[in-house]
């Protein structure tokens, strides 16, 4: 994995929390989510129109960067930026041919044309 792909996937984790503790502690306008945690903003800043002006550039802010990461991540997945090209000399795989293991001119299964010597059973197939 690239460098550059490992400090988006940390960038975005980072932002994901961040997002979501923001919104969290928006004020809630009637007994939402953020009343369940704390009430949100404590109640010394709710009377502080500064205070949730300033929350909601924040989280418009982490918002932005969020999906700028988002874009960012996928097109480095989609163009495969990081990774090392791989040649043929550094190529581990092994290239298999088919081997034909069976002697020319025998049957080794017998069947209705070629069946099998006495005392023995045909091969299931």
């Amino acid at each position: 994995m690239g460098v550059a792909i490992v400090i988006c996937e940390v960038l975005l984790i980072i932002t994901s929390l961040l997002l979501i503790l923001s919104i969290l502690l928006h004020k809630g306008k009637g007994g939402g989510i953020s009343d369940m945690f704390g009430g949100g903003i404590s109640t010394a800043m709710r009377s502080s129109g500064v205070a949730e002006r300033n929350l909601n550039r924040i989280t418009v802010g982490v918002a932005l960067v969020w999906i700028i990461v988002i874009v960012a991540l996928g097109l480095m997945v989609k163009f495969n930026v990081g990774e090392k090209e791989q040649t043929p000399a550094t190529n581990n795989s092994v290239i298999q041919t088919p081997i034909n293991i069976e002697p020319e001119g025998e049957n080794p299964t017998p069947d209705a044309e070629n069946p099998a010597p006495e005392g023995e059973t045909p091969a299931a197939q």
